[in-house]
């Protein structure tokens, strides 16, 4: 076998080699690329299983409200925005129809979480007619805890405080609200039916 021929060969070889090795690695970086995006998400928002810490803090009208902890069999809803969030502010219309049929069920409580001042967000919700509570979440340790950095966000809590529920994005069609509300009154009876 003439020398340039075996040289010819190995280069192909090679080069069919550095080829493969390219493909495998591509397809490991998109594999390891999709596990940060998956862990960076369960970090950033919540998720259901994911259990929050019971505080008691005072809603923006002066009473307060504990939350991530609530009596055997009762649900917390949580609806969490931003008075500067344009999505937010498309979703309210749906969160006071999903607070008014949840309200018939004394076990379902309806909370909203402003990522913004107490001021600010009192004179908002008078502005828009919100009914049911509304705390201020302003500290920064305690809006990594409950995972509220990104908003519009409706979030289902069972009485332990874990969540059930998990939905990122504005609440403005008919099957979104739905869900939120029969995730609501399924987590209560799931609860009630282990008792």
């Amino acid at each position: 076998m003439d020398l340039s021929k075996f040289r010819s060969m190995v280069l192909v070889v090679a080069l069919t080699a550095a080829t493969v090795l390219m493909v495998a690695l591509a397809l490991q970086k998109r594999d390891l690329l999709a596990r940060i995006e998956g862990l960076t998400t369960q970090i950033r928002d919540p998720y259901p299983g994911l259990y929050v810490p019971a505080v008691t803090l005072p809603s923006v009208s002066g009473d307060s409200v504990l939350l991530g902890k609530a009596p055997p069999g009762h649900v917390q809803v949580l609806f969490v925005f931003s008075i500067s969030c344009e999505f937010c502010k498309a979703s309210f219309a749906a969160w006071k129809r999903i607070a008014g049929e949840l309200a018939v069920n004394a076990q379902v409580e309806v909370v909203g979480i402003s990522v913004d001042s107490v001021e600010a967000t009192r004179d908002y919700i008078e502005e828009h007619g919100l009914e049911f509570p509304v705390l201020s979440f302003t500290e920064r340790r305690l809006r990594a805890l409950y995972r509220t950095v990104a908003f519009p966000q409706s979030i289902v809590l069972n009485a332990n405080g874990e969540v059930a529920y998990a939905r990122l994005g504005s609440v403005t069609e008919a099957g979104a609200i739905d869900s939120i509300i029969q995730m609501s009154r399924s987590v209560g009876a799931l609860v009630d039916a282990t008792r």
